[in-house]
């Protein structure tokens, strides 16, 4: 006997999906608005977080993000003109990004970007209700269009 599992059935489970999704919507969108400047949303706040940060791994960077640590990196290398890394002489593995000073100026161009991007998203995100609206269509209408099929579960034939 075959079950039909159809995404109306399992939206709940689908919340995931539509979160991931919101946030890749608004990387594309940041991304678009920062194109001309010549990085993207993840290496702009990669360079923040390593000003912020300054003195501390690529370890805890990375974990202040909210990426993993070789995700950091790849960011690091491909910005390479505007982070140097320092290592540490007592532990080889140890790694120490500091923003180079053309990194600093550069940050400080991009900056009213980044604070313009974060008081819109903390528009959508002050207002509870708002925001569970605008995830809750992510993981209904959205995820419907965009995967457009029915999960089917067997019985073990």
């Amino acid at each position: 006997m075959k079950n039909e599992l159809s995404l109306k059935t399992c939206e709940t489970e689908l919340i995931g999906l539509g979160i991931t999704m919101a946030a890749r919507a608004v990387s594309r969108f940041f991304n678009k608005s920062l194109k001309g400047l010549g990085v993207t949303m993840t290496q702009a706040y990669a360079m923040y977080a390593i000003s912020e940060y300054r003195g501390y791994n690529t370890g805890y960077i990375a974990k202040k993000l909210y990426i993993d640590h070789c995700v950091l990196r790849k960011c690091i290398e491909s910005i390479k003109k505007y982070v140097e890394i320092h290592k540490d002489s007592s532990d080889k593995r140890a790694t120490y990004p500091a923003l180079t000073q053309e990194g600093a100026i550069f940050l400080r161009k991009i900056m009213p970007k980044l604070i313009e991007f974060e008081q819109g998203i903390g528009h959508i995100t002050q207002n509870k209700d708002f925001f569970i609206n605008f995830i809750h269509t992510f993981s209904t209408k959205m995820v419907r269009s965009k995967i457009g099929f029915k999960m089917e579960m067997f019985d073990g034939n």
